[in-house]
């Protein structure tokens, strides 16, 4: 702060040093009898010199105060109580709560003031009450006139009163001896700086401070914590017994704080609670769930938590343990009747029933509006009995079959029931560990598969017989798995050898249900069901346990055999895929016989070797080069028939033919037919539209590449076929059959076949 000059002499400050002691010091160097006078040329407005030391001033000002007084900035922060905030005090830079520093008057210890008369800055600390090094209690008030002793005066070793002026020196204790423990840690702790902690809890200055306070108190009994300004300004004896208390908790810990515990605890029945942990200690729960969010609060609620967790006749709740961490805290503990219902997801009276049913009080219900506590251990192992139950519809989904197949079962004896008298719920009968152990005895029968076997499941290996009669034999050791389905659950997860099967089952039947026959086919069930409803597969009508519904005999399989072929079989012989087959038969002209088959059915007598050659023939991939020489030579072909048509020789530019003299233009334009179809895609740009549109006499020449024929139109008739208006490129197709026919009949009047390059002659298809 410029333009402030330091006093003409200033005096050095003690290492202990309190800011309003040096100010104080100054004053009576130059005889003020109101010490703030020291400061005026720092320009400090009016003010008590013990708000000055407590509160921070403007940073201005307080350069100003360091210079009047010749010390440092840093230097001033240090002598002052200044904090980091309104609620937190600085001694040496060791933050510590305001309202522990009483700073409207002082303390002093007379036997330190006749060895050096200067005020000790830990004096402040209203929780220190005595000095470690005289064994003897700070001095609050005056031994002359028993009043505050205030900051006043000048002279430090004497009571602030103008009427009392008492010398605090000449005092001497002679009470009984003060208990120093808690004293004598905090100034260490103190003395120790800013960074430094209590050793085992790790808590430092303000917070040991604080802990402290809240332990004695509650340990002595005391309802409420009370505010610290309230607590450092009363009785000397009660601040240093309380602390004491609180000291000594702190100390081996954490069998100190946990002694401390107990003794909050006696006297518990007597505070007028039914349960809780404000029963058992007091307010300290409660003051210490909000520290919840404070980190330095973490070694506290973890030893409060051990603590909880070795008492397992704690009457209080789960959701007052859960608070504190660690869920271990949970074993042992109770909970209301409320809490175990939501837990074990009951309702309220069967949670009653349960609770009386299992004797699971432990504080007994004694009248309406009184709650009461349940065993948390008994419920939870409640829970676990519920989870090793499980209902009807969960039962027969665990062993997957239906509900008519897990009556079959029940019938069977091999599932565990629970007695009423034993369930958590009516509805929770059945015993999972049963089921899992049927399943279990079902899989340690299973065998490897043999070569080409047909494995089915057990909806499809029935035949007719109810699931129980399959799983008896299995459980009898007539039948056994030899397989399993990856995707299926329980019981529907095994697979049986066919072949097993008909051996464990050997009564006679002459007939095959439609499944069976479409496992016989190698055909999916769908398209025999609609093989069977067209008349092409004979089926008959039996009645009978195992021969019921439409039934096919073996003599019905070996006519549809001899009649019909399907597309799988079609495409075995053709190496081909049923689809491919399916389409280049279509594309021959032949159709199946039924379309609502999922597999196609032809006429056998239909599909000659000669048509099985033709099946398989595809498109032989070539390269952009090829495929133009071959559009190149095709077109030429074609120009040659048509200038033999039109009588005028033709010239050939590109894709297009010429004559100058006539003004005839014919544009060639080829088609080909993509993958297995028989339409024919042509392209048509925009500069073939203008020059046909430019030209005297102009035609269009369809070419078909896979045919080797082609369509003369004159262009006023192509254009309407055509259409497109000024679109840059129009696609249009033309529809063949699988001999390169044009489908539409006016089209396929004017097809016209080009001449074979080996024998001269027109090309054209043999009708089918």
């Amino acid at each position: 702060m410029t333009g402030i000059r330091a006093l003409p002499r200033t005096l050095p400050p003690f290492e202990d040093e309190s800011l309003s002691s040096l100010i104080m010091r100054s004053a009576r160097l130059y005889h003020f009898r109101a010490p703030m006078r020291v400061l005026k040329r720092s320009k400090v407005p009016h003010a008590w010199l013990e708000t000055l030391a407590a509160i921070r001033p403007a940073p201005r000002l307080a350069e100003g105060i360091a210079s009047v007084l010749g010390v440092s900035v840093a230097t001033l922060d240090r002598l002052s109580a200044w904090g980091p905030s309104d609620r937190m005090a600085s001694i040496r830079g060791v933050e510590v709560g305001r309202n522990y520093l009483p700073h409207r008057s002082r303390r002093s210890c007379s036997a330190c003031l006749a060895e050096s008369l200067h005020h000790r800055d830990w004096w402040q600390v209203g929780v220190i009450t005595a000095c470690p090094r005289h064994a003897q209690p700070l001095l609050r008030n005056c031994p002359g006139c028993s009043k505050p002793i205030y900051w006043r005066g000048s002279e430090l070793e004497r009571c602030g009163s103008r009427e009392c002026r008492y010398d605090l020196r000449s005092h001497v204790y002679g009470g009984r001896p003060v208990q120093l423990a808690c004293s004598t840690g905090l100034l260490d702790l103190l003395s120790e700086g800013s960074g430094a902690t209590l050793e085992g809890s790790g808590l430092p200055f303000g917070r040991t401070v604080e802990v402290a306070h809240a332990v004695g108190t509650f340990v002595l009994g005391r309802p409420r914590l009370g505010y610290a300004s309230s607590f450092v300004a009363g009785d000397p004896d009660r601040i240093a017994g309380t602390m004491e208390i609180g000291w000594a908790a702190l100390q081996d810990w954490p069998q100190g704080f946990h002694s401390a515990l107990d003794q909050m605890r006696v006297g518990a029945e007597n505070r007028g609670k039914h349960f809780g942990l404000e029963r058992e200690f007091g307010g300290f729960s409660e003051w210490l769930s909000k520290t919840s969010s404070e980190e330095w609060a973490r070694p506290l609620r973890d030893a409060f938590g051990q603590y909880l967790s070795a008492q397992p006749s704690l009457r209080t709740t789960r959701r007052g343990l859960v608070r504190y961490g660690d869920p271990e805290v949970l074993r042992g503990g109770y909970m209301t009747r409320n809490e175990a219902a939501d837990l074990l997801d009951v309702s309220s009276q069967t949670m009653i029933d349960l609770a009386e049913r299992e004797n699971l009080y432990a504080v007994a219900p004694v009248g309406a509006g009184v709650p009461s506590l349940l065993n948390a251990r008994g419920v939870e192992e409640l829970r676990a009995r519920k989870a090793a139950t499980l209902l009807k519809e969960e039962a027969f989904a665990l062993l997957g079959v239906g509900v008519k197949a897990f009556d079959g079962i029940l019938g069977l004896d091999v599932l565990e029931i629970l007695p009423e008298g034993e369930r958590i719920t009516v509805q929770r009968m059945f015993v999972k560990s049963s089921i899992e152990g049927l399943i279990a005895r079902v899989k340690s029968r299973l065998t490897p598969a043999r070569a080409g076997a047909k494995l089915l499941s057990f909806s499809r290996c029935g035949g007719g017989r109810a699931t129980t009669d399959l799983l008896r034999a299995v459980l009898d050791g007539r039948l056994r798995p030899s397989g399993l389905a990856r995707k299926a659950v329980g019981l529907s997860a095994f697979l049986f050898d066919q072949r097993d099967v008909a051996a464990a089952f050997p009564a006679e039947r002459s007939t095959l249900n439609l499944l069976e026959v479409a496992a016989e086919l190698g055909e999916n069930g769908r398209s025999v069901r609609a093989w069977a409803r067209a008349g092409l597969l004979p089926t008959e009508r039996r009645a009978g346990s195992l021969e019921a519904g439409s039934r096919v005999t073996s003599e019905g399989i070996a006519h549809f055999r001899r009649e019909y072929t399907t597309a799988t079989e079609i495409s075995e012989r053709a190496a081909t895929t049923p689809r491919w087959a399916t389409h280049r038969l279509a594309f021959h002209g032949i159709q199946p016989l039924l379309f609502e088959a999922r597999t196609a059915i032809y006429p056998r007598d239909v599909i000659t070797e000669d048509l099985l050659s033709k099946l398989n023939v595809k498109k032989g991939a070539s390269s952009p080069s090829e495929r133009a020489a071959k559009s190149a030579d095709l077109t030429w072909r074609v120009g040659e028939c048509v200038a033999e048509d039109l009588g005028v020789p033709l010239q050939r530019a590109r894709s297009s033919l010429f004559h100058t003299e006539t003004g005839t233009l014919v544009q060639v334009m080829v088609g080909r037919s993509p993958r297995i179809g028989a339409s024919y895609a042509f392209r048509f740009s925009l500069a073939m539209r203008q020059s046909l549109d430019g030209a005297r006499k102009a035609w269009l020449a369809l070419a078909l590449a896979e045919g080797n024929s082609f369509i003369l139109l004159p262009w006023l008739e192509a254009r309407k076929i055509i259409g497109g208006g000024e679109k840059p490129r129009t696609l249009f197709f033309l529809a063949a059959d699988g001999q390169g026919r044009v489908r539409d009949e006016q089209m396929r009047s004017r097809q016209k076949w080009l001449p074979s390059l080996s024998t001269g002659t027109e090309n054209q298809p043999v009708p089918p």
